[in-house]
């Protein structure tokens, strides 16, 4: 997966700001849908649906991090363009 190359800086800014601060989280249906699909969704520009259950909770969130942390200078740069 890359990052998105139209990433606006209004949402690199959440990744920085909203995002980021809350990697650490405990995984929940609340959550998942308000932190870790939102990020999916801005850092790869692609829709990303719900995982199937709460056992593939875990990887989806361990995925996104791991893309953020990939990514985070490149998104650092947009956030603060």
């Amino acid at each position: 997966m890359n990052l998105d190359p139209n990433l606006s800086r209004e949402d690199a800014l959440w990744l920085i700001t909203e995002f980021k601060p809350k990697m650490g989280y405990r995984v929940d249906h609340h959550n998942m849908h308000n932190i870790w699909l939102k990020a999916r969704r801005i850092i790869t520009g692609q829709e990303v649906g719900m995982p199937d259950c709460a056992c593939h909770f875990l990887s989806f969130v361990k995925i996104t991090n791991s893309l953020f942390g990939q990514y985070e200078m490149q998104i650092k740069e947009v956030a603060h363009s």
